[in-house]
């Protein structure tokens, strides 16, 4: 049997446990109990289902009555304030979504998420690579996504959706979509600045710049948003879920008056260590597959991916289901494990990425160190691959001999 041929039908295999896994779960979820399936599996969950879609539909409850759900939505399963920007309720609203149906909505943003999982799949180069991917696919954090219904699934489907598209003005307007909806997509945009020719640059500053107008004309909003998310050290990672474990630790060892020193340390820290890594990697001699490493599809993938992790981490706390955006980095993780001089630095990432994926059973503060450890270690790693990438892009090309 030729060996494209294995690869093929190995491939088709790993479609089927990729789209079977999760719609059995959630089949069985709806039928024999919610919290007791999930749990199960490993999943630590919440009723009724898709538990973070509710905080839309009870917001705008909330909002026909004249009220702000994003300052208190007691309509709430937990009385959450609302922690998505408006556009949220009018999208809702126009679709006419609410508790009766919106867990077809859940259901969507599940099945988007794993038609770009497949396309990574079925790209792969090898049966190797598409079995990384389906892991990752299907890791703890993906299924986290998923029994939320987070609409982190809508976001990354659509900035998927863009770089999948051979128009770059869908691309540009997927990304600036999804920049409303969430903010932190924003980083895409400026993404694309640094990566495009002069004369493709202007359309992504001109979206970037209306997406920073519109989050100033909204700083209400913001802060509230702000507010109303909590900067956890369990199931979380970013610089202020590293703080609030800091934090905890001290606490715990009784020297809570050095608190403050903490905090401050802890998130300049890590802005130190970003500049650090960057800086090196800026001034060191570029190699000689910077071209490819840089341009090719997987790097493109890496770029706009990996800018909204780095990013998400350095501004705030992001619970584990967001880590679903590492997912596409992974192709150009293997692509360098398969360089003979960056074999250990791509083989590294690929088991952090799985290894960070994967510990959401880490609910007790000894544990979660190691989550914050392989969390933290990814960010550098991203930060320095950013940095080289942006090298090439930016710095003028040497002469051919």
């Amino acid at each position: 049997m030729k060996p494209s041929t294995i690869i093929r039908g190995s491939k088709i295999a790993m479609l089927g446990v990729l789209w079977a896994a999760p719609l059995l779960i959630l089949a069985r979820a709806f039928s024999h109990g919610w919290i007791r399936v999930w749990g199960a599996v490993g999943i630590p969950s919440y009723v009724p289902p898709f538990f973070d879609l509710r905080a839309i539909t009870s917001g705008l409850v909330i909002a026909s009555w004249g009220g702000d759900p994003l300052v208190s939505n007691p309509f709430d399963p937990l009385h959450r304030a609302m922690n998505y920007p408006r556009i949220w309720l009018h999208l809702f609203s126009a679709l006419g979504i609410d508790d009766r149906n919106v867990v077809v909505v859940g259901i969507v943003f599940c099945i988007l998420y794993l038609i770009c999982v497949s396309v990574l799949v079925v790209e792969a180069k090898s049966g190797l690579e598409a079995f990384i991917v389906l892991v990752a696919g299907l890791s703890l954090s993906s299924l986290f996504a998923i029994e939320r219904g987070n609409t982190d699934l809508l976001v990354f489907s659509l900035i998927f959706l863009g770089l999948m598209s051979s128009s770059k003005h869908l691309r540009w307007g997927t990304f600036f979509l999804s920049a409303l909806l969430k903010i932190y997509p924003a980083v895409t945009l400026m993404i694309e600045v640094i990566r495009r020719p002069i004369r493709e640059k202007v359309i992504p500053a001109a979206l970037g710049c209306l997406a920073i107008a519109i989050f100033v004309w909204q700083w209400r909003d913001l802060n509230l948003i702000r507010r109303a998310t909590p900067a956890a050290s369990l199931l979380s990672y970013g610089a202020l879920s590293l703080r609030a474990e800091a934090d905890y630790q001290f606490l715990r060892l009784g020297l809570a008056s050095h608190q403050h020193l903490v905090d401050l340390g802890v998130v300049l820290g890590c802005w130190l260590a970003a500049g650090i890594t960057a800086g090196v990697v800026w001034f060191r001699r570029p190699s000689d597959d910077d071209v490819v490493r840089a341009t090719a599809r997987s790097g493109e993938m890496f770029s706009i991916f990996g800018s909204i992790y780095a990013f998400s981490f350095i501004i705030g706390s992001n619970w584990d289901y967001r880590l679903i955006f590492l997912v596409p980095t992974l192709p150009f993780a293997i692509e360098l494990a398969r360089n003979p001089r960056h074999r250990f630095q791509g083989a590294a990432y690929i088991l952090l990425v799985l290894v960070a994926e994967n510990l959401l059973h880490a609910q007790s503060h000894y544990e979660a160190v190691w989550s914050h450890i392989a969390t933290f270690a990814l960010f550098i790693a991203v930060v320095a691959v950013l940095a080289e990438q942006c090298k090439f892009f930016l710095l003028p090309k040497p002469p051919h001999p």
